[in-house]
Formats: structure tokens, sequence, C-alpha cells
């Protein structure tokens, strides 16, 4: 089971990941995200947030949950309509530093089918900037963050593979709102703008 929350986008907040990270405890290891599942997309003016642990937002929130995901709910040969949010980057390591260059969404899923269980149909494509530079370790400068917002079909070819990638993200940079992947059946499609949401969540 996963637990989908949407709320507004706060104006002027300085870390998303530290006000997602609100609704759930901060006594539960070092690495908190990764202990509750949590993964996050910036949607318009709305956050959706996806989480295995059930949060408990402030009420300032006031902020939508909904909870059911089955993963037998996914069956092989079916088309469904996404929207995830990834940072499509490749790196190379040359003379002991690690380097990242940008590649095309389409083609780093692409890549990627046999293991993410699904073949994708990107339809369009939107890059997000976010003001975050990071620094790592082994890398020779900091960087900025930027999360492909990209929207299309896919058709189901490994449901277990599939199911896994849903609950865990895809990609790198999942505390900067990278990794989330919604579904929304074909067949449940009633406006061109409808937002895909998680597989087995009540529309309406």
């Amino acid at each position: 089971m996963l637990y989908l929350s949407r709320f507004a986008k706060p104006d002027g907040h300085g870390s998303l990941h530290r006000y997602v990270m609100q609704g759930f405890p901060d006594d539960i290891g070092s690495d908190p995200r990764s202990q509750v599942g949590a993964l996050f997309r910036v949607d318009g003016r709305s956050i959706l947030v996806q989480s295995a642990k059930k949060p408990r937002w402030p009420k300032s929130y006031e902020a939508e949950v909904k909870l059911e995901f089955k993963a037998d709910l996914l069956k092989v040969g079916e088309r469904y309509r996404f929207r995830l949010g990834l940072n499509s980057v490749a790196q190379s390591n040359r003379d002991g530093r690690c380097r990242r260059y940008p590649v095309p969404a389409a083609d780093w899923l692409a890549a990627r089918e046999d293991r993410l269980g699904a073949t994708f149909e990107v339809r369009q494509v939107r890059v997000q900037k976010h003001h975050d530079h990071v620094k790592r370790e082994h890398y020779s400068r900091s960087f900025p963050i930027e999360v492909s917002v990209i929207d299309g079909y896919l058709t189901v070819t490994d449901s277990r593979r599939l199911a896994q990638a849903i609950r865990e993200g895809i990609g790198r940079e999942k505390a900067y709102g990278c990794g989330l992947l919604s579904l929304l059946p074909v067949m449940a499609v009633t406006a061109p703008e409808s937002a895909p949401a998680l597989v087995g969540v009540a529309q309406g």
C-alpha cells in the first residue's frame, strides 16, 4: 500500500524536501526520506507526495490524502498514461573527477525499459530548474538540479519490475523532486490536461 498526498506548493520556501518531510517523524534514522519511502513532484501549483508510511501533515497544508496501490493491478500488456519527474543525466569519470551531462529524457527511459518493466512513449517534456546547487565528493564542481517532467504513455512488460519502480522511484536526486512515477489507466483519461494519479487511487 502507498499513500498519495496533494497540497499547495508554498511560496518562497527554500527547501521543498524539508517542507515535504514535515509530514513524517525525524527520528527514524540517517535517511528519513528512504525510511518512509517518500517521493514527491511539483505539479503546477501543487506538490504530489507518495509514501509508504501514512503522513501526518500540519493542518496548514490542507492536504488531501488518498490510499491504495496494489501491485496486482498492473497487468502485462496494459497501457497507462504516465507522468514522471526525472533527473535525466549520465556521468563520466575523467582524471579521477566525476562529471555529469544531460541526456534527452526519452533516450534515458528507452535505455532502461527492461529494468523498469515498461515501454515508454514520451509525448511532452518540461524542464524545471531548481536553485539548489549541490556539491558532492568526487565531482569537480557544484551543479543545479534539473527535473524533467515527462508526460506520455507506457505499456507494462513486467508488472513486478514496474511496481518496484513505482515504490522506489526512478533515477537520481529523489530528495529534489525526482523519481515519482504516476499512472492513470488510459480508459480513465477524460481530458488531455488531467494529471495522472497513482494506480488504484479513486478519481473524483
